[in-house]
């Protein structure tokens, strides 16, 4: 026969299956979400367009990818947590960049507030205007003049993008992966900046905007030229040699 449960018992059975049950409800959000925020692999694989392929068909397997490792969000107060570059792959024997960019649902929320728009904006479009800032040293024998804010000494040049490659929502995330070419590391070149603008408030194209000065809605370093060895280099994954294959 079973025991006879005092009202005591049946209290302490009811509280231990709530703490039980909360327990795992923890679990099943903690991996829910670090599910939802690992990046599809198929996103990190290079894709060809025809500088790529160019350089891959000169090179062969000497063709090489370039990392580095710096700060991946923006943590300014007025954007902290709104974008990520979730990889920013440099082919130098290419002149160019593959970047994958990354924004939670909540900075779509973040937009609407920061720019007072009478709608909420949705996640299968794009909202955001990525370009690149190339730093170029304009004098190439003078090591002490690259940190200056000086047009003299430092040019600052904008790229766009060649290709939106990819546009991805997976969870809360979405993914938008760019193709930049024309990033020369031969040409005296000190840092790449990644700029994210509101498409309604292009800034830089405006009269009188001072790329020296005039910040962007958020900015990140994806490179800076440094004696350190703190350049990563890899070969080609076997899935990027598949995905230029196929490039008849």
């Amino acid at each position: 026969m079973f025991p006879r449960l005092t009202a005591f018992d049946m209290i302490k059975l009811f509280f231990r299956a709530l703490f039980t049950l909360l327990v795992v409800a923890v679990f099943v959000v903690l991996f829910w979400r670090m599910g939802s925020s690992r990046v599809p692999a198929e996103l990190v694989t290079l894709t060809p367009n025809d500088t790529l392929v160019a350089a891959y068909a000169e090179e062969g397997d000497g063709l090489y990818k370039l990392t580095q490792e710096q700060n991946t969000i923006t943590r300014n107060e007025e954007n902290y947590g709104y974008f990520t570059v979730s990889s920013a792959i440099f082919v130098p024997d290419a002149d160019q960049l593959q970047l994958l960019v990354r924004y939670n649902d909540s900075t779509l929320k973040a937009l609407q507030k920061d720019y007072g728009l009478d709608f909420l904006p949705q996640a299968d479009k794009d909202w955001y205007d990525v370009t690149l800032v190339l730093a170029i040293d304009k004098t190439p024998d003078n090591a002490e003049d690259n940190l200056a804010n000086d047009p003299a000494s430092v040019e600052l040049v904008r790229v766009r993008p060649s290709e939106l490659a990819v546009r991805a929502h997976h969870g809360r995330h979405s993914y938008r992966k760019f193709v930049f070419d024309g990033v020369d590391f031969d040409g005296g070149l000190l840092a790449v900046y990644v700029d994210f603008y509101y498409i309604g408030d292009l800034a830089y194209e405006e009269e009188g905007f001072d790329v020296y000065t005039d910040k962007a809605y958020g900015t990140l370093c994806l490179y800076a030229f440094t004696e350190d060895a703190i350049n990563k280099q890899a070969p080609l994954s076997d899935a990027d040699k598949e995905a230029l294959a196929a490039v008849k």
